[in-house]
């Protein structure tokens, strides 16, 4: 069908709802549902006589051959998606790891009992030596001074806090690159050359304070053994005597010391079994041997440390 025809079918269609509407009623006496109800009904026609407008294309014939009928068409079968395929890596690293198996674990094996721990072995003491005194190398003195403050430790007060070197009775002396302890030697004098089998100190103390305590006297650890010990309580002190460390340095090189108190010490030899040979890091250095004369081994610690110098240095010089 033209567009001509479509066109004219489309007034006559109009020409004819007009008609319709006049015949019903009188136009001016309408009412509000009525006219509604018209105004759709020429909308619905006009929506159609647009449409009509627009051709669509007739469908072409399918030529049949006569006295045949074509053969229906197969049903096609609805394709399924196949999985798509899970791509390998080439690259070893890439390659999956694989999961190994689950090893059972083993039974826990329980733990053996635990020993009590075995308290570490008290070092035993020193054997009492008697008649012995110091034989020093002093090329071996590190100068780290715990002889002294072992020393100080033991004979000071029960009560003072902290260590005070004034009770040591052994000193470590410094020099100019060498170290000298400097102790008591037990200098015994000789009876057919000296007058005395007394001790310088104990021959010019005009109390005889300085003592040689017997052996049924001994403090194990302490004074004892035959050595000997300044009694306090008879001691006049530095200020109103002094002459202990006055004939020893004269002769010896003073091995007497004072306590804060003012009261002369001498080493006791701990009644032969002295600390400070015990505590020594050095084991060539302090040595506690018997039957040898101290006195020979005595010497001021000035003259020792310039001699104990020019040995290990091979230059003279005054310290």
């Amino acid at each position: 069908m033209n567009e001509e025809g479509l066109s004219k079918k489309k007034e006559m269609e109009e020409i004819r709802v007009l008609e319709a509407l006049e015949r019903e009623s009188d136009p001016k006496a309408i009412g509000r549902r009525r006219f509604l109800k018209s105004l759709a009904i020429a909308g619905a026609v006009a929506t159609m006589g647009i449409s009509g407008c627009v051709s669509e294309p007739e469908p072409t014939p399918t030529p049949s051959m006569p006295g045949r009928t074509a053969p229906p068409l197969p049903a096609t079968a609805t394709p399924v998606p196949a999985a798509a395929p899970t791509a390998t890596p080439s690259h070893p690293a890439a390659q999956p790891v694989p999961t190994p198996a689950a090893t059972p674990k083993p039974a826990a094996t329980p733990a053996p009992p635990v020993a009590a721990p075995t308290p570490a072995p008290t070092p035993a003491q020193a054997a009492v030596v008697k008649g012995a005194c110091f034989d020093i190398n002093y090329r071996a003195c590190s100068g780290c001074d715990i002889c002294a403050e072992e020393c100080a430790f033991k004979y000071q007060p029960a009560d003072y806090k902290g260590i005070n070197l004034a009770y040591a009775r052994i000193r470590n002396m410094r020099f100019a690159f060498v170290d000298v302890p400097n102790v008591c030697h037990f200098c015994n004098l000789t009876e057919w050359s000296d007058g005395t089998t007394e001790m310088p100190c104990q021959y010019v103390c005009p109390t005889n304070a300085i003592e040689t305590v017997p052996d049924k006297e001994t403090v194990a650890g302490y004074y004892g053994n035959g050595y000997k010990r300044v009694n306090a309580d008879l001691c006049l002190g530095f200020a109103s005597c002094g002459k202990c460390s006055e004939i020893c340095e004269q002769l010896f090189g003073s091995g007497v010391y004072y306590t804060p108190d003012g009261i002369a010490t001498v080493c006791t030899a701990c009644a032969g079994q002295p600390t400070c040979v015990e505590v020594c890091p050095e084991p060539d250095c302090l040595r506690f041997v018997a039957n040898i004369p101290g006195r020979f081994h005595a010497l001021d610690p000035t003259n020792r440390a310039e001699m104990l110098y020019s040995s290990m240095y091979s230059v003279r010089r005054d310290l």
